[in-house]
């Protein structure tokens, strides 16, 4: 991120951003509700334009990044999991066929039944169920660029263990939003969000 700044209705969400996410490094963003920490991840992922500066994936413009590139070089899972007609085992055939086993062996790992990721509609799934499934899915992708929203929501203990035992191999670029204290031992780098745009690195 080169200079980058953003702001809605007036008010500057990210001011003047420099900062550098190096590959196979994991990076926690924490701060209080509101001072745009999923903002922050949109724009990375490339869903919103900054209304200065550059952002870049690798060597792309992330604002330019062609459709092809999501979600096998660059995933994004957001707080909030889509809510699909169909059941996870058919999320994980159409979004990433040639993964398929490796994301049904990681939802086997998060402890999910196999008649809930093969019979069960996403829309159906408990919240937990639900975030489990897109994680599975995330890990067994492993894109380059992998950005986390808050992902242990609505998780238990156990799937949370999981969430931080396959973050300990994994190889890539990986921005994880979080109010948590899980992620400390696992992690590169914390950043603190502060209102007003600014952001901070601070001790784990």
């Amino acid at each position: 991120m080169k200079n980058v700044s953003f702001g809605y209705g007036g008010q500057t969400v990210i001011r003047n951003f420099n900062i550098k996410f190096g590959s196979n490094q994991i990076s926690l963003i924490k701060g209080a509700n509101g001072t745009g920490k999923s903002t922050l991840l949109k724009l990375i992922a490339g869903l919103v334009r900054c209304d200065s500066g550059q952002i870049t994936t690798g060597e792309a413009d992330t604002a330019a990044l062609p459709s092809t590139a999501y979600p096998e070089k660059l995933f994004y899972l957001t707080q909030e999991d889509p809510s699909y007609d169909f059941p996870a085992s058919e999320l994980f055939r159409m979004a990433a066929p040639d993964h398929f086993e490796e994301a049904l062996r990681l939802a086997r790992e998060f402890r999910m039944e196999d008649t809930a990721v093969k019979t069960v509609k996403i829309r159906d799934l408990s919240g937990g169920e639900k975030k489990k499934a897109f994680l599975s899915l995330a890990f067994a992708i492993h894109p380059a660029f992998l950005l986390l929203d808050e992902p242990t929501n609505s998780l238990d203990q156990a799937a949370v263990q999981t969430v931080v035992k396959l973050l300990q191999t994994y190889k890539g670029t990986v921005l994880i939003v979080t109010h948590e204290n899980c992620f400390d031992a696992v992690a590169d780098q914390c950043l603190l969000m502060e209102k007003g745009g600014s952001l901070v690195e601070r001790k784990k």
